[in-house]
């Protein structure tokens, strides 16, 4: 088993101050894998200001990284429930590169946390912009084998319903005549892959809950 040392608030300062540039704390918090530097770098703000979403001048944006997460998904496993505390108070946020961190750290925890997480995947779930959608199938699929039916369910019920095929995340909007056309093919939120997984959740889920499904 791996011994720790506990470092000083000196030390984890000298190394945040190190590193500023993103690439210096991508560098940093991916080889970081002592999970006793985590309440210190809580109690000096590490984790206090998720970068937003950019807006670009040219109507495109940019998925700003936080390479903070990339330590918090080394020691998931390590301090399961400190990760899980300070993953459901990040503030919330515009940037689905945040959430996608989030989905993917909790899928390294292996002790029930579902129904504290759900509020922060439900967040990700309603904002405009999506990166990986397949990450909800697989939160659902990490849940269930985890014995946590309830918030699968209710996540699973979230993403099963087709959704409108509308316009509005696009720049112009559609002619007259072509909106009741385009508006009445709904389509479902995946790919037919990713539709047959999360399909095949409904036995456990069914035996769970029958009249819920």
């Amino acid at each position: 088993m791996t011994s720790w040392q506990q470092p000083t608030r000196e030390q984890v300062e000298k190394a945040v101050s190190l590193s500023v540039k993103e690439v210096d704390r991508r560098y940093f918090y991916s080889r970081l894998k002592n999970p006793l530097w985590l309440p210190v770098l809580i109690d000096v703000g590490v984790f206090n200001s998720p970068p937003p979403l950019i807006e670009m001048d040219n109507n495109t944006v940019r998925f700003t990284l936080w390479p903070e997460l990339l330590y918090l998904h080394n020691i998931a496993d390590k301090v399961p429930d400190e990760v899980i505390d300070l993953l459901v108070n990040l503030p919330k946020s515009n940037n689905p590169a945040i959430y996608d961190g989030v989905l993917q750290t909790a899928q390294k925890i292996q002790v029930h946390h579902a129904e504290a997480l759900l509020p922060k995947v439900l967040e990700y779930l309603n904002l405009k912009r999506i990166i990986s959608e397949f990450r909800f199938v697989e939160i659902i699929g990490h849940w269930i084998k985890l014995g946590e039916l309830e918030p699968a369910l209710v996540l699973f019920k979230e993403l099963v319903p087709f959704r409108r095929d509308s316009w509005h995340d696009r720049t112009a909007a559609p002619s007259s005549e072509k909106v009741d056309e385009y508006t009445s093919s709904p389509k479902p939120r995946f790919d037919k892959w990713e539709y047959d997984r999360l399909m095949s959740y409904v036995t456990p889920l069914t035996v769970y809950k029958p009249l819920a499904v």
